[in-house]
């Protein structure tokens, strides 16, 4: 694991221990944190924040007799002919997690079990999540879902004068499902040539639009829509070009923007939240905690870390499938957009509304979910694919039922009917009484122990009082614990001061007040 250089706090200019420990651990302050990508992209992935993911969603690993059928049924696949190396399965049944779980190996070469904490490629679910991030605009008034995509990205000879976000959203642009590239301007070196002072801004979408001036729209037929990965890229164009408008008051860039809005939408990192979040690039590939490493359709060749796979400018791809996250943060994605966690009940039903249907298959889109009759119910999902990694979220709405899946394995092979299998052991009642843990299953980690950590962290910056944690013993070594990024010392200290802030084990984070967006 590569190690994060310290940050310079970029208000004050200043590098400080408190102001460098709460950055670079949680990435939370709400005065200097805020990822940037233009200043130091690397710094966008916090290790803790995997960390602490894992921590909170050590608690849903426990064994139950439903869960242990979805053992049975993942050992078997597993098992099978040109299985995937490893895979995660995440399950909620009445809007609440049941289960979340690793299984087979994030990696052969080092024997790497795939747990709960891994991270991997979502491909095409990040669709999704800009979707999400468009609403989030839209929402704060900074945009409409019927304006004119070159109201906010102007290239006045790209051919989007009559499209629309909602066309985008929708995939009834007519843009095709990649990008022609301009032959001046398909390589990352190029895009560098145009923005020497940027190590990579491939990163920033709405630096790489000019390099779709060669793309060419489609009529399509009234109702109906064509899958565009071109379309949601410059979605996240026009994130980041809204987001970076002299006078827009949050998180800026298309990455700072979607984590902060999306990512850590409620405000505290041990809440619903997905904190873990991160874009997955060839320049990160030894900057993210817990990555697996993604194989061929073999199921044994790793996949190959492509600078430029599809062509075009390194990076260009994050918005429409280059997030990278753990399987609870995937799993609360879908609770997420059930529960209006993200966006207005009025949005979400925007999103769930259209039936718009592709050349072909089964389900129709909305705007960045699909929508499937599955196992005779209605259902929203959004599969991906992408460089070795195969993910996919499957939600019964009616029934509050969800099942999402990962594995390190390109096109991973009956991913409906590996949801399906699962699902269905949860969506009947088949008088099956969850059983206590198993003797030998590991006990849940608690959430206080993390909210002790985070009042440390709080105090260490100059924020909330908390009681005077820094001023004992065992907050001097939580501090010191941090400040080496030892973070599971640190938790085990503070679960020793639990007893005495019993109290206080309610309460939300103590830095839930700084985190809230800029109106």
């Amino acid at each position: 694991m590569k190690p994060h250089a310290p940050l310079i706090h970029p208000v004050s200019g200043r590098s400080t221990a408190a102001a460098a420990l709460a950055c670079t651990t949680l990435a939370l302050t709400s005065i200097g944190c805020a990822p940037r990508q233009e200043v130091a992209p690397a710094e966008e992935c916090f290790d803790a924040n995997v960390e602490l993911v894992a921590l909170g969603d050590a608690q849903y690993t426990r064994a139950t007799a439903r869960t242990r059928q979805v053992d049975s049924i993942m050992r078997d696949y597993l098992d099978g002919n040109n299985a995937p190396p490893g895979c995660a399965v995440g399950v909620v049944v009445d809007n609440e997690i049941e289960l979340l779980k690793g299984y087979g190996l994030a990696d052969l070469a080092t024997n790497t079990p795939y747990t709960h904490a891994t991270m991997q490629g979502v491909g095409s679910v990040s669709k999704t999540i800009t979707a999400l991030a468009i609403m989030k605009l839209v929402e704060q008034g900074h945009l409409s879902l019927d304006d004119r995509v070159n109201q906010h990205l102007d290239f006045p000879h790209f051919n989007l004068l009559e499209v629309t976000v909602r066309d985008l959203l929708g995939h009834t642009s007519g843009l095709p499902t990649w990008p022609d590239w301009e032959p001046a301007l398909d390589t990352e070196q190029e895009l560098i040539g145009l923005y020497p002072s940027l190590d990579h801004p491939g990163i920033n979408p709405r630096l790489v639009q000019q390099a779709y001036n060669a793309t060419a729209l489609q009529a399509l037929p009234n109702g109906s829509g064509r899958y565009s990965n071109a379309g949601y890229s410059l979605l996240g164009a026009v994130i980041d070009a809204v987001t970076h408008a002299p006078n827009f008051p949050g998180r800026r860039g298309y990455e700072a923007y979607t984590w902060w809005n999306v990512g850590l939408k409620e405000g505290v990192i041990t809440g619903p939240t997905m904190i873990s979040l991160c874009l997955d690039t060839y320049w990160r590939e030894d900057d993210i905690r817990n990555l697996a490493t993604g194989y061929d359709t073999d199921g044994v060749t790793a996949y190959p870390n492509l600078v430029n796979p599809d062509g075009g400018p390194g990076g260009w791809r994050g918005p429409a499938g280059g997030w990278a996250m753990t399987i609870g943060d995937l799993t609360r994605l879908m609770i997420g957009i059930h529960t209006h966690r993200f966006v207005s009940p009025e949005l979400r039903a925007e999103m769930m509304a259209p039936d718009i249907l592709p050349p072909s298959g089964a389900h129709r889109f909305g705007l960045g979910v699909w929508k499937l009759d599955n196992l005779g119910r209605p259902s929203f999902m959004h599969g991906g694919n992408i460089d070795g990694f195969t993910a996919r979220y499957t939600f019964w709405p009616d029934e509050e039922v969800g099942v999402a899946l990962m594995c390190n394995r390109r096109d991973a092979g009956r991913f409906r009917q590996l949801t399906n299998d699962i699902a269905a052991r949860f969506l009947a009642d088949d008088g099956i009484a969850d059983a206590a843990p198993a003797a030998d299953a590991q006990p849940a980690q608690t959430l206080p122990a993390a909210r002790v950590v985070e009042a440390v962290l709080a105090q260490a910056a100059g924020g909330a009082d908390t009681g005077g944690l820094l001023s004992t013993a065992q907050g001097q070594r939580i501090l010191e614990h941090l400040q080496a990024r030892n973070l599971g010392s640190a938790i085990t200290i503070a679960e020793s001061l639990l007893p005495r802030l019993e109290r206080n084990a309610a309460e939300p984070s103590p830095l839930s007040g700084s985190l809230e967006e800029a109106p």
